[in-house]
């Protein structure tokens, strides 16, 4: 009988504070790593493709990138200068010997 609990009586459960605390550090730990793995995942993951598809078209992108700079130089050494700069500059103070 008095293994017993009587009915009226408030069970008062002792929680210990420390370990819960370590227990959802540890999840929010594993949480957070994975979080920043799976971000370094996809960056990895998108400089291979486009790794992978410098090396299928090399020849493609080496003809274009040299042809847009060939045309570039053609353009800039055979256009007119349209802009003038003029370094000098001319005082803006003026006298005036009727103001006082």
């Amino acid at each position: 009988m008095n293994d017993q609990i009587p009915k009226n009586t408030i069970l008062l459960m002792r929680l210990d504070l420390g370990q819960l605390f370590q227990n959802s550090s540890a999840m929010a730990l594993k949480i957070n790593f994975a979080f920043i793995g799976d971000i370094f995942k996809g960056v990895f993951n998108l400089l291979i493709l486009f790794l992978v598809f410098l090396q299928k078209t090399y020849y493609k992108v080496a003809d274009a990138g040299f042809l847009g700079y060939a045309i570039g130089i053609y353009v800039d050494l055979n256009k007119d200068s349209r802009i003038f700069i003029n370094m000098v500059g001319n005082p803006t103070l003026i006298v005036c010997s009727n103001c006082i």
